[in-house]
């Protein structure tokens, strides 16, 4: 991946997602992936990756859909 994965990857690594904000990118990519493959809610989404009110969820999971960059970068993801 890129520089800037690879720097993300290491700040989560050591530091956990609490390091990251709850609207971060990577937070709304994740809960995309998750919730496009699996049936959990958004109440467990935003537990597990410290998102905040699952209300916070939902909003990123619009932004992730209506933004044709994120989209193309939650697919790349899903090929791997």
């Amino acid at each position: 991946g890129s520089d800037t994965d690879q720097h993300y990857f290491r700040i989560v690594a050591a530091k956990g997602l609490t390091a990251l904000r709850k609207g971060d990118e990577g937070k709304a990519l994740m809960a995309a992936f998750i919730r496009r493959h699996t049936i959990v809610g958004t109440e467990w989404i935003a537990n597990w990756l410290k998102m905040g009110h699952p209300g916070s969820v939902s909003r990123q999971l619009g932004i992730v859909n209506r933004d044709k960059k994120l989209q193309k970068k939650l697919n790349e993801i899903d090929k791997t």
